[in-house]
């Protein structure tokens, strides 16, 4: 095993991994190998592992990223990293007087986070002494002030641009009409608020791109890559948990963002990442608070890769809230061969996820709702006529359901995945929580049965990341354990 070098830094008390070790992301693409897609990386030089596996560790204990100027206990009003009782912890009271404001990157890095599709939304200005501009994306010339503390309706009739005021006139000026993106901008880079039935703040731009059916159009907001992982954190991982924790999930949520910026996201041009489930949830200012901030400023710009030395590459940082026992492959649900994706036991989920979503009740469904589920999710389905069994074909060494075939009236057959097969049937009613569980037919309804989890249980269990946290690990330690043979390098 090399040798770490570990170099003093002095506006930090002790040792500090992350030195000067500063390559700069540039570009990715994709390639495909046998095992689906693989994130090809160009990082330049100078480059050099922040992290190796056990001396790393050993000494990170010791010095800590929690090593800063002063001690981890007055960062903040929750838990300390170093908090061995192995209890819950309390609530964070810091969130009563406020978050702090978001400590920006040197390196402004934009994202465009997808919010959600509509006919007409709800804009409203900052209530400070602040205006808004409204501008032509293509152009980017101004073509309209608003000024602070007023709400404003948006909506498209016939693909032409309507902005009312509080008297029900429409605002915008001509040119501004028949734009294909609209652009709403604080000059003073306060938060806008947006939203259907209720309005969420958003730091950074928020544009409205036409060009949808029936005069919708796609809300996406573009802002800083570290103000958006401040809005990710406090949505994926509680803000009272463990420091560890929320640094973990700021450095996995970094990677997975950046991943999907460069590589992920082929089918739109629009946007880079969603914000919901389907990639990481995204609240924009909701919820933030001056834990997670300073989770996420305090890991700035670390990304995880694999690869050997000189040759990383990022790769998509999949996670889930809990894992049931054991994290599962990435292959046989996302298509990606990648060593530091491959599932292993885990045995630290159980001491912090709900006992009714670490072992999930029994669920029923009747036959025709799965065959009416089914279809709806997948019309090329119809091609069976009507679905009448349901096959396991392939399951993993621990349980997870990987491959099912599903047999029609008319004796066609079609294979889809376990994870599809889940997430076309689960409910609000009938939640079918991972594809770990047992299928039983029950005449005229299936039973999904000893089910375990909660979520596809790719890459790092949220959970687990907590439970290690209250044990005393710090945040390598814990990615080291999810993504094994993982490097961390500062991308920026």
């Amino acid at each position: 095993m090399s040798l770490l070098t570990i170099k003093k830094i002095p506006r930090f008390r002790g040792y500090f991994f992350f030195g000067n070790l500063k390559p700069a992301l540039r570009y990715c693409d994709v390639h495909k190998t046998e095992g689906g897609s693989v994130l090809s990386e160009d990082l330049t030089k100078p480059k050099r592992r922040i992290m190796n596996w056990g001396l790393a560790v050993s000494l990170f204990f010791m010095a800590g990223l929690y090593s800063c100027d002063r001690p981890e206990t007055n960062m903040s009003a929750g838990v300390s990293d170093n908090s061995g009782s192995g209890q819950r912890a309390g609530p964070d009271v810091s969130r009563r007087s406020g978050p702090t404001v978001p400590k920006r990157s040197m390196n402004y890095i934009p994202i465009r986070v997808y919010l959600w599709e509509s006919n007409s939304i709800t804009v409203k200005t900052p209530d400070v002494s602040s205006v808004v501009s409204v501008r032509d994306s293509e152009s980017n010339q101004e073509n309209l002030s608003l000024s602070a503390g007023s709400y404003y309706h948006l909506y498209r009739n016939s693909d032409i641009w309507n902005l009312e005021d509080k008297y029900g006139s429409n605002i915008l000026p001509e040119d501004l009409k028949n734009a294909n993106i609209l652009e709403f901008q604080s000059r003073d880079s306060n938060p806008i608020s947006v939203g259907i039935k209720r309005v969420k703040p958003y730091l950074g731009i928020i544009q409205c791109q036409g060009g949808s059916a029936s005069d919708g159009f796609a809300v996406v907001n573009v802002l800083d890559i570290e103000d958006y992982l401040a809005g990710v954190v406090p949505a994926e991982m509680p803000a009272y948990w463990h420091k560890a924790a929320l640094r973990a999930q700021a450095i996995a949520a970094r990677t997975y963002a950046l991943y999907q910026m460069h590589c992920g996201n082929q089918n739109h041009t629009g946007w880079d990442i969603g914000s919901g489930q389907a990639s990481q949830v995204y609240n924009g200012l909701l919820g933030q608070s001056r834990r997670t901030n300073e989770a996420v400023h305090e890991t700035q710009g670390l990304v995880l890769t694999f690869g050997e030395p000189g040759e990383e590459k990022i790769f998509p940082t999949f996670y889930s809230s809990v894992c049931g026992g054991h994290t599962q492959d990435a292959a046989p649900v996302f298509g990606l061969a990648i060593a530091s994706l491959n599932g292993h036991e885990c045995y630290f989920c159980q001491g912090v996820a709900p006992a009714e979503k670490y072992r999930w009740p029994e669920v029923a469904i009747d036959k025709d709702k799965v065959n009416d589920l089914l279809l709806k999710r997948y019309p090329a389905l119809r091609r069976l006529d009507r679905i009448v069994d349901i096959k396991i074909l392939e399951k993993s060494e621990y349980g997870r359901n990987v491959r099912v075939e599903l047999i029609g009236s008319n004796g066609k057959t079609s294979r889809i995945r376990g994870e599809d097969l889940r997430l076309s049937l689960t409910s609000k009613e009938t939640p079918i929580l991972s594809s770990w569980f047992r299928l039983v037919d029950d005449g005229d309804r299936w039973r999904f049965t000893d089910g375990q989890g909660w979520g596809h249980g790719v890459g790092m269990c949220q959970c687990g990341c907590q439970q290690m946290a209250m044990l005393g690990r710090n945040c390598v330690e814990i990615l080291q354990f999810y993504y094994p043979d993982a490097v961390l390098l500062r991308a920026y």
